[in-house]
């Protein structure tokens, strides 16, 4: 078996430095143009946020631009505890503006835990005269916020009213309908120019309502009526709402089996994405450029 020299031994030596120096630069050079395209490392957005929150079988959202927050229902009275440390969370330490859907156990059942842990400066309540259920935490909300210098009044149509940059806009209110979900006040709140419409647990009724009247509910984010069941966001609605994306808050497993097949299907076929917190978790939309959302689940 025949040797090296000394002399291609050093030869050699001089190729194997010469190649790992041109690997070496070739490496240096790829992570050069690596953090060139890197990501931030965080999105930065303007204008505010909506969450919706999975408060189980129930509706609870948040509408928050820096400092200034608004809340659209408030969830159950089970989910009452885990609803207001979601919104410490998210930094909510006092309350602009809580409005309140309809009267029902889970859409306002956390009002009490929220007016205990939270300064409320507005409380905007649905009219409660024709209301056929029990009205005690309502009328203990509404004392409470009186009492601590805050202002109650009923949400009635035309009414609106800015969270920091985003504007919140009350579109219905049909308090003569006997059907409590029906009476649900419907909001729409725009996001640098991206609407989202709160439509609480209205109906086929009072969709029809909106429909003759011509009102605008065209929308990006559609916050759908009661859970997705059978009875709600009809193809007529649907059409005129051309949502983007179709929230729905429903509890995993619960014993309305919502949503429902036929009103999954509509919305899938009226073009909207459909997100659901029982799979979701909570949905928080963003909009700066253009409409964007995160979960956590």
């Amino acid at each position: 078996m025949s040797t090296l020299s000394k002399r291609d031994r050093k030869t050699l030596l001089y190729i194997v430095l010469i190649a790992l120096c041109v690997i070496l630069i070739i490496f240096l050079l790829s992570r050069i143009k690596a953090e060139d395209k890197k990501e931030p490392a965080t999105v930065t957005t303007k204008g505010g946020s909506i969450t919706f929150f999975d408060v189980g079988q129930g509706d609870g959202a948040l509408i928050k631009d820096g400092d200034n927050e608004a809340i659209i229902d408030n969830g159950t009275p089970e989910n009452a505890y885990d609803f207001c440390e979601k919104l410490k969370k998210m930094g909510v330490d006092d309350i602009e503006y809580m409005l309140l859907t309809h009267n029902h156990d889970d859409h306002m059942g956390g009002s009490e835990a929220v007016a205990n842990t939270f300064d409320i400066e507005n409380l905007f309540l649905p009219d409660l005269s024709g209301t056929k259920s029990p009205t005690r935490i309502l009328n203990a909300v509404s004392e409470k916020v009186q009492n601590e210098g805050g202002a109650v009044s009923v949400a009635k149509s035309g009414l609106f009213y800015n969270v920091g940059e985003i504007k919140l806009s009350v579109l219905s209110a049909y308090y003569e309908l006997s059907d409590e979900n029906d009476r649900s006040v419907i909001v729409i709140a725009e996001l640098n120019g991206k609407k989202f419409l709160f439509t609480g647990d209205a109906g086929s009724a009072a969709e029809k309502r909106m429909l003759n009247e011509g009102i605008d509910f065209d929308c990006d984010v559609l916050k759908v009526g009661h859970h997705g069941s059978k009875g709600s966001s009809t193809a007529a609605f649907l059409m005129e709402a051309t949502p983007l994306y179709a929230v729905i808050s429903c509890g995993e497993g619960n014993v309305y089996r919502h949503p429902h097949d036929e009103a999954l299907k509509r919305l899938v076929t009226s073009g909207a994405k459909v997100l659901r917190t029982d799979i979701c978790g909570d949905i928080t939309f963003y909009a700066d450029s253009e409409l964007h959302y995160k979960t956590e689940k």
